[in-house]
């Protein structure tokens, strides 16, 4: 048996009078079924539309897990975060900082960048450069590694000075 097709109902209503009315009757049955399915869709995509409304205002709302997980193993591993670098990439940025304070780190806002530095790198960080008898922050600079970006954005913002009576670095505050 095989499968009759539209054009195929057409040509045998076309011998009957009787086929003539069915074949309108279909005919007006399916337009019936056509303007269903489109209020449909129109109805799915407004649907569609407020769930993806819904997912960004709940991402907006919450912090990615992934994204605090690595913002806090960079801060083990490293000692710091550097916002500008390190989190450009979120659109979360505020969160983040807010949360990793929250549990902790200190929050560094120098000249052009913020700093989040891990509470024991900053005491190690504090304790290095005080015994520092060199004026040049250069030189300094250079002897603290990877913390020299740091201490450079806390020398432009003037929250680290060379006491030069007592010679030593100090900080404000």
């Amino acid at each position: 048996m095989s499968k009759k097709t539209l054009r195929d109902f057409w040509k045998e209503s076309e011998k009957t009078e009787e086929g003539f009315d069915s074949c309108y009757e279909l005919e007006e049955k399916i337009g019936k079924i056509e303007e269903k399915l489109e209020k449909i869709e129109k109805r799915l995509e407004k649907i569609e539309d407020l769930l993806e409304k819904m997912g960004e205002r709940e991402g907006e709302k919450a912090i990615g897990i992934k994204e605090i997980e690595d913002a806090m193993r960079i801060l083990k591993e490293r000692g710091f975060i550097r916002e500008s670098v390190d989190l450009s990439k979120t659109r979360r940025r505020k969160d983040i900082v807010e949360r990793l304070k929250g549990l902790g780190a200190i929050e560094i806002r120098g000249s052009s960048d913020t700093y989040i530095v891990h509470p024991r790198k900053f005491e190690e960080f504090l304790k290095n450069i005080e015994e520092m008898r060199e004026s040049d922050p250069v030189v300094v600079g250079d002897k603290l590694g990877e913390m020299k970006d740091l201490f450079n954005e806390m020398v432009r913002a003037g929250l680290v000075y060379f006491d030069v009576k007592e010679r030593k670095w100090k900080t404000v505050g």
